[in-house]
């Protein structure tokens, strides 16, 4: 089951009796897309690099929340900060699941686009622009390539040690920021949509976060 499903049934159990709070999910939206893309336009008219203000934007849903929660005084019993504890649905077995899903859902999407033939592997092209780029990098440098070891062999290295990177310690990293957006979508705009069901409060934030 996805586990996504899971959290918002689990919403849709505690607050069903909640009606909808139309107005606070409408500031939430607003505040969320006019901060972000705010943060976005402005720092890219500064010349910020692409990857440093699209990492700052994503504070935005986090933000958006804040304001409304401390406007509207709706408090934070809801926001989803409670850690593993007694009575928590799952336990530990969730956040496994979270670290495992995305690998293999990733896995999955990449195995079905190469058998329905809408990519192909192109593994020997890559690192081999990857290794073309090593060996020019080093040249500018005025270095060479370490005794025994070939352009192709060190592209090779890299990939392996940035894959193992991106499934351990980036992890902790990009949970930095992306608690600015779980904090808004998960923690705030979930819960508020939890009355109309679980699937459907699932699909309705899954489009708004998709913009």
């Amino acid at each position: 089951m996805n586990t996504d499903n899971i959290v918002a049934n689990e919403v849709v159990q505690r607050d069903t009796s909640t009606t909808i709070n139309w107005v606070s999910i409408t500031l939430f939206i607003v505040f969320t897309f006019g901060i972000s893309w705010a943060i976005w336009l402005g720092l890219r008219a500064i010349g910020v690099p692409f990857t440093i203000r699209t990492a700052i934007g994503m504070f935005g849903p986090a933000l958006a929340a804040l304001i409304v929660r401390v406007v509207r005084r709706e408090g934070f019993a809801d926001a989803g900060l409670r850690l593993v504890g007694r009575g928590h649905r799952g336990g530990w077995r969730m956040y496994l699941a979270a670290y495992i899903a995305m690998p293999l859902l990733i896995a999955a999407a990449i195995g079905f686009a190469l058998l329905v033939g809408t990519q192909h592997w192109a593994f020997s092209e890559n690192l081999h622009v990857l290794a073309t780029g090593i060996t020019k990098t080093l040249a500018s440098q005025g270095q060479s390539l370490p005794s025994g070891l070939s352009a192709e062999q060190l592209a090779l290295i890299s990939i392996i040690s940035q894959t193992a990177l991106a499934f351990t310690l980036a992890i902790l990293i990009n949970m930095i920021f992306t608690f600015g957006e779980e904090f808004g979508w998960r923690g705030y705009l979930l819960p508020k949509l939890a009355p109309l069901g679980g699937i459907r409060a699932a699909i309705i934030v899954g489009i708004f976060w998709g913009l």
